[in-house]
């Protein structure tokens, strides 16, 4: 179990993508851990991610997934998109570490 940013880095480490939870900053609930080993399909759109592994994991949490720039992703874009702007230097602009 962990705090919402310590399983905030699991997400992001496993699906290459930034994911914030609506009252991180400074939360001491504890939550699962992230339960997935291997990424979402490329094919999803951040809508179907959210409805199949965050909302189905972690019902009770308003959770936004995140451009490189911290801005909140549209539901409609696939993840393999999302990816691909992380793979092209998007983690330094928001100070994330590749996982």
């Amino acid at each position: 179990m962990g705090t919402p940013g310590s399983v905030a880095r699991q997400i992001q480490q496993v699906e290459g993508f930034a994911v914030r939870f609506a009252d991180e900053a400074g939360s001491r609930r504890r939550l699962e851990d992230y339960p997935y080993e291997r990424a979402a399909k490329g094919s999803f759109s951040v809508s179907e991610f959210r409805r199949k592994r965050l909302e189905a994991t972690y019902p009770d949490e308003a959770i936004e997934v995140l451009h490189p720039d911290g801005s909140a992703v549209h539901g409609r874009t696939l993840l393999q998109n999302l990816r691909t702007e992380y793979a092209d230097g998007g983690f330094d602009r928001i100070g994330l570490v590749p996982g």
